[in-house]
C-alpha cells in the first residue's frame, strides 16, 4: 500500500472532497450578506487561503524532512535495498503532517455542529418553477462573464501550479540547499499572494462597484 499511486489517490480523494467544501461555502458566503458586497466577501475569505497554505508547508518541513544534505544526495551512495526502505520510510514522514491535519479537521467539524448558522435559501414562489441543472447550465454557458472566468480561472491556478511546482526544484538547483531550507521559497510567496490579496481587497473598497 506504501506506493505514490495510493498517495496520489489519496490525495485526488481529498481535493475532490475541498472541492465541494469550497464550492458549498462560498456560495453560501456570497449569500449571507449584502449582494452587492458578494464578491468581496469571497475576496476576502480567499485571502486567508495562504496562511493554511503556508502552514501545510510548514508542517512538511519539520515533519517531512530533515536536516543535511537533499535527499537525491543522500539516496546517490544508497544500493537499490537501502533506496527502497529509504522511500517507504520517507512515504511514513509525508503521511505524518496528515495526522496532525485530521485532528484540526475533526475540531473544525465540532465547530461547524455547534454553531448555528443563519439560512439563506431562495424563496420560492408558485409563479417561479426551480430551473433543472442542465437549466442552469445553458444559462451559464451563454453567460459570457462566467466563461471568461472559467478561462481566467484556468489560467490563474496553471500558472499557479506551474510556479510553485517548480520553486523547490529551482532552489536545489541553486547550490549547497536541501528540501527544507527550500520549503522557506514557498513560505516566502504564500507571505507575498497574502499581503497582495489583502491590498487587493482595501482597492476594491474604494472603486465603485459595478452594477449589471
Amino acid at each position: 500500500m506504501a506506493t505514490y499511486t495510493m498517495f496520489l489517490a489519496a490525495i485526488f480523494a481529498i481535493a475532490i472532497g475541498l472541492s465541494f467544501l469550497e464550492t458549498a461555502a462560498n456560495t453560501y458566503s456570497s449569500m449571507i450578506g449584502p449582494k452587492a458586497y458578494a464578491t468581496l466577501r469571497l475576496n476576502i475569505s480567499q485571502t486567508f487561503y495562504p496562511i493554511g497554505a503556508a502552514s501545510g508547508i510548514l508542517l512538511g518541513k519539520y515533519l517531512v524532512f530533515s536536516e543535511g544534505e537533499s535527499l537525491e544526495k543522500q539516496m546517490s551512495g544508497m544500493n537499490a535495498e537501502q533506496i527502497h526502505n529509504f522511500k517507504v520510510l520517507m512515504l511514513e514522514n509525508t503521511l505524518e503532517p496528515y495526522k496532525y491535519m485530521i485532528m484540526i479537521l475533526v475540531v473544525v467539524m465540532v465547530l461547524f455542529l455547534l454553531t448555528r448558522f443563519p439560512t439563506c435559501k431562495v424563496a420560492q414562489t408558485s409563479h417561479h418553477k426551480r430551473p433543472s441543472a442542465m437549466d442552469t447550465l445553458r444559462y451559464l454557458a451563454k453567460n459570457s462573464r462566467f466563461r471568461r472566468g472559467i478561462v481566467a480561472q484556468f489560467l490563474y491556478v496553471g500558472m499557479q501550479v506551474a510556479v510553485w511546482s517548480f520553486t523547490i526544484r529551482l532552489a536545489l538547483e541553486l547550490g549547497d540547499i536541501n528540501e527544507r531550507d527550500a520549503s522557506n521559497f514557498m513560505v516566502y510567496s504564500f507571505a507575498c499572494f497574502f499581503i497582495g490579496k489583502f491590498i487587493a481587497n482595501i482597492l476594491m473598497t474604494r472603486v465603485m462597484l459595478p452594477t449589471y
